[in-house]
């Protein structure tokens, strides 16, 4: 049997190929028979096709930049597609629905989307809203929830955490746009600040420099952090560097008293932790603990064991799938993709739509958040 990864990544793989396959028979239709736009077409296809993999590589050359353009170009491409399927499918379900209808109106059949019609009007498709999806990662929200947190002393202060999650640094990040995630944080007046994961995609210059303008936030009651799988695919040697020179403490398997009543445990990322699978059993208190435990988790995933061992866990890693429509797909292999979820037994789950962008600096119907949890006691 495969495992759960092997399966995923096969399913992924699939789903890719089938895309560029359907693409590249509606542009059969649409072009010409001869020329050489088929083979330009083909390599194209493959060529964005091996950029993801290329990218990697020339990140561990060090080509910081030169792996971030594949990687945009690559991810630009994968939500290109999904727009170039979606508006060919509508069309080819328009067009079967007149035919079946011409037996009783002969003339329906002078609606039908024709080829090179669907040609144009993907291709004006496409440019706008890669237009939009260029600047949505710009129109940095923050989103508010409040959460009672009878655990806290009565008449004590409502305690403003904000959580920020996968941001992503790297070459194509501008300075302005992490000005803009700041404005929020600040904003947002945050008593604890909170990284759930994915700070960087890279180590260079630039990013070191991005991430110094973090440790001018201050926090009264700290600035915590967990790993995400980015840390771990790049390497925690690379990675929790840039983390410190934010200003955040790390916690691996962790369960801090932050303030009376008030407990925060952070683990690693499950895909690879450092302190095993039973980290988050390791970390969080035993049932019945009378104070508030919060629990900061890269992945929304929910563990068995950890029911009713603490009341409100923040997580990321989902990007609210950053480019529509990827969330609806993404709900195939994810039980809980954004927002908020409240469970029978008084457990809370908050996932972040984040702050960054993975790939191409895209996002569409998913601004990036900076999330103020205000517990209020």
């Amino acid at each position: 049997m495969p495992t759960p990864a092997v399966l995923f990544l096969a399913i992924v793989a699939a789903g890719y190929v089938g895309m560029q396959l359907y693409i590249y028979w509606k542009l059969r239709g649409a072009l010409p028979r001869r020329g050489l736009w088929r083979w330009a077409a083909i390599g194209w296809l493959l060529a964005v096709g091996a950029a993801f993999f290329v990218s990697r590589s020339l990140e561990g050359w060090g080509w910081h930049r030169a792996a971030s353009v594949a990687g945009c170009v690559s991810h630009w491409w994968v939500a290109v597609s999904f727009w170039l399927v979606g508006l060919g499918l509508a069309s080819d379900a328009w067009n079967l629905a007149l035919r079946l209808a011409s037996r009783w109106w002969p003339g329906g059949r002078r609606l039908r989307v024709a080829p090179r019609l669907l040609a144009g009007v993907s291709g004006a498709l496409v440019v706008v809203l890669t237009g939009w999806s260029l600047y949505e990662p710009w129109l940095v929200t923050l989103e508010t929830v409040v959460i009672r947190a009878p655990q806290l002393p009565a008449g004590s202060k409502p305690i403003r955490v904000v959580q920020l999650a996968d941001l992503h640094l790297n070459s194509l990040m501008s300075r302005g746009r992490v000005m803009r995630v700041i404005e929020r944080i600040r904003e947002a007046k945050p008593d604890l600040l909170v990284f759930t994961g994915d700070f960087a995609d890279e180590s260079s210059p630039h990013v070191e420099e991005l991430a110094k303008l973090l440790a001018d936030i201050r926090a009264p009651l700290g600035k915590l952090a967990v790993t995400g799988n980015h840390e771990f695919y790049r390497g925690l040697h690379l990675s929790l560097p840039l983390l410190r020179a934010a200003g955040f403490r790390m916690l691996h398997g962790q369960c801090i008293r932050l303030a009376e009543g008030l407990w925060v445990a952070g683990v690693d990322d499950a895909k690879a932790a450092l302190l095993g699978a039973d980290q988050e059993d390791r970390a969080l208190p035993p049932r019945g603990c009378p104070d508030f435990v919060l629990l900061l988790k890269h992945r929304p995933d929910v563990e068995l064991g950890s029911w009713g061992r603490f009341n409100l866990q923040l997580s990321g890693h989902i990007h609210g799938g950053q480019v529509f429509p990827a969330r609806w797909a993404l709900r195939l292999f994810c039980d809980y993709t954004l927002g908020r979820y409240n469970f029978p037994d008084g457990t809370i789950l908050y996932v972040s739509r984040g702050a960054g962008t993975f790939g191409a600096p895209m996002r569409l119907l998913s601004r990036p958040e900076v999330t103020l949890i205000i517990l209020q006691p």
